[in-house]
């Protein structure tokens, strides 16, 4: 995941999924492919900011089920409140969101490139909320709900409906409507 776009559609496809029950029954091998698109989520590179964890463990050590099961229900929560209205003035600026959060916000100047970017310094559960904020702030507008079922989904140019299931139901539809 390099760009904005690509860590928010994991983002949505992630909050799609019932964690929970896959958990159960999912394999190690399932399982390691999820922790490591977490931890890509989290710490990886990003063209917007860099991250760096406080934790003295490595990532994949820190990362347990539990956490798992956390960041899904942030992640599923943080993009229900989008939609309800209720998403206030705390994702105004990153500074505001990390420190709620507790973490640490560090601008980074490079004169050689002539432009700013962050570098955020935190813990790795923190890193996640941070992430999260300024992942839905800066990529908004292109987080879309399906009109036919409801379904939060990226949306990418004109797009209107999630799916070409939607596409067809909202067709047939209109087709069966002309008289």
């Amino acid at each position: 995941m390099k760009t904005s776009g690509e860590r928010l559609r994991w983002l949505i496809d992630f909050s799609r999924r019932d964690l929970g029950g896959d958990l159960r029954t999912m394999k190690k091998s399932e399982w390691s492919r999820l922790k490591d698109q977490i931890i890509e989520f989290v710490a990886g590179p990003d063209e917007e900011f860099k991250t760096e964890l406080t934790d003295e463990m490595a990532p994949d050590q820190i990362l347990t089920e539990e956490m798992a099961v956390s960041f899904h229900t942030k992640a599923r929560s943080r993009l229900d409140l989008l939609f309800g209205g209720e998403l206030s003035t705390d994702l105004n600026t990153p500074g505001a969101v990390l420190s709620r959060l507790g973490g640490q916000l560090f601008v980074e100047l490079n004169p050689a490139q002539r432009n700013t970017s962050l570098l955020l310094k935190s813990r790795f559960e923190d890193l996640f909320s941070s992430r999260l904020s300024l992942l839905i702030k800066a990529t908004r507008p292109r987080i879309r709900v399906c009109p036919e079922c409801k379904q939060i989904f990226y949306g990418a140019g004109k797009k209107i409906y999630c799916s070409k299931t939607c596409i067809n139901r909202v067709s047939r539809r209109k087709w069966l409507a002309k008289p």
